[in-house]
Parts: C-alpha cells; structure tokens; sequence
C-alpha cells in the first residue's frame, strides 16, 4: 500500500477493520475485474477523512467483501477520489456462471464452458457487472452510479489486451480494410467488449462495402447520366436493397454461428415480481404514446417550416442592409429549436419508459430508440423533403403577393417607431434554383465533416480541457487539495496499469447507438435523395471508411472502456434501415419524376411558372409502385434469408434428409417372398364373384 493510502486509513487501533483491504497483492498479479472511483474526501493539511465518506466507503467495502469480491485500495490524482479495484473470488464467479447457464439453458441458448478458465474477458466481466449492479434481493450488491459516493464503474479486466491492440492497430494502419484483419478484429470485440460491439463492427462492414457499390455507380452516373437520372434511380434503390439484404444476412448468419438466438431473452429482470405487466398491456402502453410523437413531430415540423419561411423571405424577398448577416437567423434559430424540442421529447419519453414497465434494460432502451428515430429522421430530413415537395413546386406562387408583403411590412415600421423600413422585393420572384444542390452537399459533406470532427477530435480535446483543475471544479468536480506526483505515490510495478485506468477513466463515455445512428441516416440520405446528386454515394463511402475503423479504435483507446454486453442482434436499427429503404423507394422516384427533365443542368426556376413540368399523377403513380415492388422484394427475399439461415429450419431439413435415406434403404432391402399361391387366389375371387 504506497505512503499516501497509509496516511489516509483510519487510525492504528483500527487497522484491522479497514473499511479496504489493501494488502491482498500486487495489482498487475492480481488481475482486477473491475475500478469504482468513489468520492472520499480528505485533508492532506490535517491528515483526516471526511467522516460521512469514511462511512460510506466502510458500508461499500463491507457488500463488496460479502459478495466474495476482493478490494484493493489505490490513491487517484484528485485527492477526493479513491480507486477501489475489486475482483471476483473463483468460487464466486463459479456460482455465477452456473447460475447463468442455467438460465441460458431456459430460453435455449447454448451454454458457456462451465470451466472458468475457458470463459472470454467479455463474459466474465458482464457477468461481473451484474453481479455488482443487481439489487441484494436478486443476489447482486446493489451499487449504482451517482449515489453513496460511487462516481464511476469501469472495467479493467480487458485494459491491458485494449491498449496492446490499440498499438498493434496503429502498426497495421495500412492493412485495416483486409478481410483477415477484420475478422481478427470481429473476433477481438467479441471477447473483450461482448457481441453487441462484435454485430456493430461487423453490421458496418456490410454497410459500407455496400455503399461503396453505390458509388461506383454514382460515378458513371455523374459522368453520363448527370443528376435526377430514372436509370441511377432505380440502380441506387436496387443496390439499397442489397445492402439492406446483405446487413439482415449477416445479422442472421452472425446470430447463428456465434450462438446469439435468444440471448436478450436471459436478461434479468429490472422489475420487482409485483410490478411486472402482461406482455400484451406492455405493447397496449406502447401504441398509446404514438398520438404523442404525432403531435411532437408536427409540432417539430411546424417549427422548422416557420424557420424555412423566414429564410426564404430574408434571403429572396427582403432586399435591404445587412442581408449576409440576417440571412443567419433562420439558421441559428432551426439550429437552437431542433435540439431543444428534441431533448424536451425525449424527457417526455423517458419518463413513459418507466410506465410502459418493460422488464428489462434492453428493452426500455429498444423502447426509446423506436420513440427517438422518427424524431431523428423528421429532424435530418424535413429541409430536403420542404424544397423538393413544396420550395420547387408551389414557391412561383409567392409572386402574385409581393405587393401584399410589401404594404404589410410597411405597416409594421409606420405601427412601431423602433422598427424601421424593411425594403422588399417588388415584382417577378422566382425560386432559388440552387438551393436543392446546396443543401444536399450541406448534408452530403459538410455535416459529415463536421460529425467526424466532433466524434474523433473534440472527446480528445475535451478531455484535455476538463482535466484543467479550474474548468473541472467550475462544473461540478472537486479540485484536488495538492497536485500528486503519482509516480511516488504509486508502487513502481502497478504505476503503469494505474496510469492507464487514470487516463481512461478522463475519457469520454462511447454510444454504440449513435453510431448505428450516424450510418442508418446516412442510409436514409442516399435512399431517399440519392438521385438528387450521384456522386452523395462516393462522400459517404469515404466517410463510412473513416468511421469504420475510427470507431473501432474509438471503442479500444479514444473512449473509456465500455462494460461488456452480450446482443442478439443489430435490431432495432435494421428495422430502421429497412423503413427508410421503403420509404425511399417512393420519395427517391417521386422527386426523379418530377425533376430528370433537368439532367445535368440545375433546376429551371420561373415567374408565375412551377419547376415541375411532370404531373402530379405520373410523379405519385410512379412511386407508389416503385414503393410497392420495393415492400414485395424486401419481404419475399428477407424470407430467403430467414430459411438459409434459420437453425430449426437447418435441421428440420436434415431430419427430412435422414429419413428419406431410411426409406432408400427400406425400399433397397431384399425381402423374403411368402408362400401365397397366386394362381388359387385368383381361382377363389372367380368363385366368390359366381355368387352374386
């Protein structure tokens, strides 16, 4: 135990009941499962612990030791905190693990080797965390985040092979897109993070080798078709398609051969026997929120098109001082709206969670994200969907009115003194030709661009700010009493493993939904707008890149370790793929029907005239049956798939198999003739037949 823990345990006559065993071996021997940063708050001037901390930490140390876990004690740089590092006894996780084959064995899941030593890091420390999490009354020590001092909870028991992969990824920089490397990376994720980061990585690489068809594609288009092409339409719809496939096969193929059917069906229980509802009242809950999100997306889209109205009138309408600058209101203003009603939403989501009773965590989170996406999507895609459908088509409209606008805003600066003359257009108003273009490389390469750099860049910057002492205390952390040299304080052996779990625990917290999100919107971009510009594919692929392997070295170095889980599939995401991929189906073909007249040129605007020429009938006929065959298509091949790669199936038919090979071999085997006389029995049928 180094010098600075020694001063701060209790006095010498307490020793022996020392709220934390420190003295149970070195940690690198040791091998940790687990960290728990704990608020502990102590005086170097005076050499005394906080009493109520002391408390705190005693009680937390107690449960831990009851529950067959090990604790050790080491000092963290802000002297507020300590770091408890606990690992789970051998006869503990060996009661565990059985119990959690038992379970498995239920719901048919193939069981994990009940030898401890054959168990992956990922098992054992998901294991682990559930039994650190769960209430005492299910048998777990009920210690949860943000409360009786405990600030963190952060594996350590796969560190090490994540920083030794971090710096063999770096090495093989140029290899990352081989096959092999993959799947040693796949397999990498499996055994240290769990198959929910495995199925990601894995879900990725579909998508992105998918897109990168649809660029070629768009390529050629750019170059012989131009923009709005039926032709690149249809092939971008098709491909899609592929990709939608190849994502729902490799979910399926992953599934079975990792052995992952019915893995959400074993996890425990977050609700009490006496709150738990029928399936059938959950699902009841559910659908009575939809009238909720109807009147928050309205009222979301009402929003962004009062937004989209003030930026067409200051931008096309409005012709005095200071246009550059004003022309950045309606900017600001969708930029601060959205975000807000999006968090005020998912306040109001979160608290019907609570009240649809979903039994389990993964399914309040399904739950949420089902409530979330179609907020996301109204979000992402309303300023393309508002252009395409209503700016083009009905804005000429706007013309006949010039004169009204002009007396109305002339009325208001002669009513209000402080409100001075706003100078507008007079006559002939046409629609900003250019404003489709300019706002699907917005969304096509700017945004992406900006996404990158806040995904990759801004956690390492942030990190390097928050661990300014100043900024830290100004947003809720202590500062600590001294600046430590952690070298002195730690033992020579551990200060490198403690190093490692200081920096990681600075880091910040990765979302594996976000970044399914980020690749299904990109998705949805390229379904419904793909045609609108042919070489929006190339952009994404490129970006799909990056993220593909920046997000791996996201989960094993830019981001603090994540607790492993173990997933049955990429669900709810792929069925979000597959409603864009039919929604697209029409929108993508609706919007090529009204603009490939232009081909290559940029849209036609006009005075007192529509941008679109094709009637409405051919334009809602056509998507309608491309979004039909779409719905055919995407059922009758996902049924394919479903029979390719279902297990029961697989071996319904090899029964089948089996037995026909038994009848062959029946119908092969030579039997024994009996001794029936033919000729007498026809001679008896001839006599019974005289009777009649």
């Amino acid at each position: 135990m180094s010098q600075e823990l020694k001063q701060r345990a209790p006095a010498t006559a307490e020793n022996e009941k020392s709220p934390v065993d420190a003295t149970k071996g070195n940690l690198v021997t040791v091998k940790p499962d687990y960290v728990i940063q704990v608020f502990y708050k102590y005086d170097p001037e005076s050499k005394k612990n906080d009493p109520e901390s002391e408390a705190n930490l005693r009680v937390l140390s107690s449960i831990l030791r009851l529950n067959g876990f090990v604790v050790n004690a080491r000092a963290d740089s802000n002297t507020n905190y300590l770091l408890l590092f606990v690992k789970l006894n051998d006869d503990a996780f060996e009661h565990l693990l059985k119990l959690s084959n038992q379970i498995d064995v239920l719901f048919h899941v193939k069981n994990t080797s009940t030898n401890t030593e054959k168990v992956s890091i990922a098992e054992r420390l998901r294991l682990i965390y559930m039994k650190l999490t769960l209430t005492k009354e299910k048998g777990g020590c009920g210690i949860e985040v943000g409360k009786n001092n405990v600030k963190t909870i952060m594996p350590v028991g796969n560190i090490i092979n994540l920083n030794n992969e971090a710096k063999n990824n770096t090495s093989r920089l140029g290899k990352l897109f081989r096959s092999p490397i993959r799947k040693e990376n796949e397999r990498f994720l499996r055994e240290n993070l769990g198959s929910n980061y495995a199925l990601y990585y894995k879900f990725v690489q579909g998508y992105v080798s998918s897109v990168g068809c649809i660029a070629v594609f768009g390529i050629l288009a750019w170059f012989f078709l131009g923009n709005f092409s039926l032709l690149y339409a249809i092939i971008n719809l098709t491909i899609g398609l592929t990709c939608y496939l190849c994502v729902y096969g490799l979910n399926l193929k992953s599934q079975r051969d990792w052995n992952l059917k019915n893995v959400s069906k074993t996890e425990i229980m977050v609700l009490e026997e006496s709150e738990l509802i029928p399936e059938w009242k959950v699902l009841l809950r559910r659908i009575l929120f939809v009238p909720v999100t109807i009147f928050c997306s309205i009222f979301l889209f009402c929003v962004q098109f009062a937004c989209f109205l003030l930026e067409i009138f200051i931008n096309e309408v409005y012709v005095g001082p200071y246009k550059s600058i004003l022309s950045l209101v309606p900017t600001i203003c969708v930029c601060a709206a959205v975000p807000i009603i999006t968090a005020i939403y998912g306040i109001i989501a979160g608290k019907y969670i609570a009240f649809e009773k979903n039994p389990t965590s993964e399914r309040q989170n399904k739950s949420l994200l089902y409530k979330m996406f179609s907020f996301s999507c109204l979000a992402s895609y309303s300023p393309l969907l508002i252009t395409a459908f209503i700016y083009f088509p009905i804005g000429y409209a706007l013309d006949p009115y010039l004169d009204t606008i002009k007396a109305l805003t002339q009325s208001i600066s002669s009513s209000y003194k402080y409100v001075p003359q706003i100078p507008t257009l007079d006559a002939e108003y046409k629609v900003n030709n250019l404003r489709m273009s300019s706002q699907i490389f917005y969304f096509m390469v700017i945004n992406q661009v900006v996404g990158t750099l806040t995904e990759y860049a801004l956690p390492i910057a942030l990190s390097k700010i928050l661990a300014v002492p100043k900024i830290a205390s100004f947003l809720g952390t202590p500062p600590s009493a001294k600046d430590l040299d952690m070298k002195s304080v730690d033992e020579p052996e551990e200060h490198e493993f403690l190093e490692l779990v200081r920096a990681d625990l600075s880091k910040p917290v990765a979302s594996i939904d976000a970044d399914y999100n980020q690749h299904v919107t990109q998705y949805g971009f390229l379904m419904l707008f793909g045609p609108v510009w042919a070489l929006g594919a190339l952009s994404c692929f490129v970006f799909g890149l990056i993220q593909q392997e920046g997000d791996y070295m996201k989960y094993i170095k830019l981001a603090r370790p994540s607790v492993p889980t173990r997933g049955e599939s990429s669900e709810p995401w792929i069925t979000f793929m597959r409603s864009l991929l039919i929604v697209g189906s029409f929108v993508s073909i609706a919007i090529t029907l009204m603009y490939n007249r232009y081909g290559s040129m940029e849209i036609d605007s006009f005075v007192g005239k529509s941008s679109v020429q094709t009637s409405w009938l051919t334009v809602i006929g056509g998507a309608m049956i491309s979004s039909i065959l779409m719905q055919i298509l995407v059922k009758s091949f996902e049924m394919i798939i479903q029979s390719v790669y279902d297990v029961e199936e697989e071996k319904k038919f090899n029964h089948e198999m089996k037995a026909n090979k038994i009848i062959s071999a029946f119908a092969s085997k030579k039997e024994h003739p009996s001794s029936t006389d033919v000729d007498f029995l026809l001679q008896e049928v001839s006599t019974l037949q005289s009777t009649y």
